[in-house]
C-alpha cells in the first residue's frame, strides 16, 4: 500500500508485443493499492487485473488491447471509492463467464468504453453507471443490488449491439431516474 496517486505507464517494444500474432506481454496488476490517491494505469499491452484498489479515490485503467479479470475467485478485482473508468481501445473489458468484479462505494460511478464486449460485476452496493459503451459487442452488467443512471439524464447509459442486465436484489433504474439503453449499434 502506498500513499498518493499511483500513475503507471506500461509500454512494450513492438518487437516484444507478439510472437506469431499472439500477444506475449501482459501488464499484470497484483496488489496495486493507493491509500490516499488515484490509481491510473495506461498500457499498450493487455491488462490482467488481479487486485487494484484506491482507498479514497478512483481507479482508471486504459489499455490498447483488453482489460481482463486475472482473479480466479469471486473476490473483487477493483475496489474504489469515487469511481472506476475503463478504456480498451482494441479489445474487450472482462470476458464471457469472467466479468471484471468491482466494489465501488455508494455514489461512485462506473464508466467504460471498449471496441469489443464489456462484462462487469458490481459486488458491492448499487451499480451506478456513468456511461458504458461497446462499439461492436455486447454489454453485460451484474449487480448485487440495483443498476442505476448516475447522472439522471436522458443520455444513453449503455450503448452496445446487445445488452444484458441483472440486478439481483434491486431494480434497473428508478421512477425518477430512468435507465437509458441504446442497442442500435450494428456491430461494425
Amino acid at each position: 500500500s502506498t500513499t498518493g496517486d499511483q500513475n503507471l505507464k506500461f509500454v512494450v517494444s513492438a518487437a516484444n508485443k507478439t510472437t506469431k500474432g499472439v500477444v506475449t506481454n501482459v501488464a499484470n496488476l497484483t496488489s496495486l493499492i493507493s491509500s490516499t490517491g488515484v490509481v491510473d494505469v495506461l498500457s499498450d499491452a493487455p491488462i490482467n487485473v488481479v487486485s487494484v484498489e484506491s482507498s479514497t479515490s478512483s481507479v482508471k485503467l486504459a489499455s490498447a488491447l483488453a482489460i481482463l479479470d486475472g482473479n480466479s475467485s469471486f473476490a473483487p478485482s477493483i475496489v474504489a471509492i469515487t469511481g472506476v473508468e475503463l478504456n480498451s481501445t482494441a479489445g474487450a473489458i472482462g470476458e464471457m463467464g469472467a466479468g471484471l468484479e468491482l466494489v465501488v462505494s455508494p455514489g461512485g460511478t462506473v464508466s467504460g468504453l471498449a471496441s469489443g464486449s464489456i462484462w462487469l460485476n458490481q459486488m458491492g452496493d448499487d451499480f451506478e453507471v456513468g456511461s458504458i459503451t461497446s462499439l461492436t459487442g455486447r454489454v453485460k452488467l451484474y449487480a448485487n443490488k440495483s443498476i442505476l443512471d448516475a447522472a439522471g439524464d436522458s443520455a444513453a447509459d449503455i450503448s452496445a449491439v446487445s445488452v444484458d442486465l441483472k440486478a439481483l436484489t434491486g431494480s434497473i433504474g428508478t421512477s425518477g431516474k430512468r435507465f437509458d439503453i441504446d442497442s442500435s449499434r450494428n456491430g461494425g
